[in-house]
């Protein structure tokens, strides 16, 4: 794993508590990715765990430990009611949506 790439995991488990990144888009080999992301998991004091997934296409890296909030919850939930349907949605697309829900108008009396 190169240091670019460590930078994108941090900033994807820090914002997402997981990652999915496609096989064919590492810098080094599928087992090296999965050690290096054990390795920065262990470096924050977070407990990691590695997959593969569609078949060995992907390696799914996940934040074992992170606690999700409700809106990342409910946003779970539109990712995987969706995922068999003709209009799939991604995560980051649905957290978006669910965060734009929960606005408020804040109204400040002075």
């Amino acid at each position: 794993m190169n240091a670019k790439e460590e930078a994108a995991l941090l900033s994807v488990l820090r914002r997402r508590g997981e990652q999915i990144i496609a096989v064919s888009a590492l810098s080094c080999s599928v087992d090296d990715y999965r050690k290096a992301a054990r390795r920065v998991g262990r470096e924050h004091g977070w407990r990691t765990r590695t997959f593969l997934v569609d078949d060995g296409a992907a390696v799914a890296i996940l934040w074992v430990d992170r606690e999700k909030t409700a809106l990342e919850e409910e946003a779970t939930r539109r990712v995987l009611s969706a995922m068999f349907s003709d209009n799939p949605v991604h995560y980051d697309d649905a957290l978006e949506s669910v965060r734009r829900e929960n606005l408020r108008v804040v109204k400040r009396d002075i």
